[in-house]
């Protein structure tokens, strides 16, 4: 449909901006390829994670998932007021926020924000899917993007003025579809790269699923 066609565009190239391993260049090279099998070996702990949840059963955030989690670019301040070590999301979203504003989310209602604490609750799949595949910095660049890029007190203080929006909906809505995708398919879960690039990550060389697995994460 236009609609999908249009999220497709607008935000499917968001998700792809997923920061490289640039080592620096006065620093010792011999780093990289352990680096790089980290980066997989977390990959494959994550992905085994999934396999093993279903949509219909609650548990635990799984430990490796998490941990890509918090690495993601973004990820590490909370989307809307910037408070360090964000331990809530809103799944809705993808994104992670700090205790006071999961309070200031759960006032805007369900329909619009749903939270869950990434340590004490129970999650289901395709919430933790929602969490691997959405991210801060993906959707503060589409805030940007919608000139709804509020910071810092007044973003935690006006959360009406970014998430009562249609933006914001269409956002929800194109990540609710996404994900109810990656869900009901069979496959492994490969990493944000693979799951935008189906055939790439199947055919892909191990050279190529490294640099997927690298591009997963910001560090480990």
């Amino acid at each position: 449909s236009p609609q999908s066609n249009t999220y497709r565009h607008s935000t499917y190239r968001i998700y792809a901006q997923a920061p490289n391993l640039q080592p620096h260049p006065t620093k010792n090279m011999t780093n990289v390829p352990a680096k790089i099998e980290q980066c997989n070996l977390l990959l494959e702990q994550a992905a085994h994670e999934l396999a093993s949840m279903r949509s219909d059963v609650l548990q635990p955030f799984p430990s490796a998932c998490r941990r890509l989690v918090r690495n993601m670019p973004g990820n590490q301040q909370c989307i809307d007021c910037g408070s360090a070590h964000p331990e809530w999301a809103t799944v809705s979203y993808g994104a992670l926020i700090c205790m006071r504003c999961s309070g200031r989310h759960r006032s805007l209602g369900v329909k619009f924000s749903k939270v869950r604490s990434v340590t004490m609750d129970h999650w289901n799949k395709e919430q933790v899917l929602s969490m691997l595949e959405g991210g801060n910095e993906q959707l503060r660049v589409f805030f940007q993007r919608h000139e709804l890029a509020i910071e810092g007190k007044a973003a935690a203080e006006n959360l009406r003025k970014r998430y009562w929006t249609k933006a914001a909906k269409f956002y929800q809505r194109g990540m609710q579809a996404h994900v109810s995708g990656l869900a009901d398919k069979q496959n492994v879960w490969r990493g944000r790269q693979a799951s935008r690039s189906p055939k790439a990550a199947t055919h892909a060389s191990p050279v190529l699923r490294s640099n997927m697995a690298v591009n997963q994460i910001a560090a480990v």
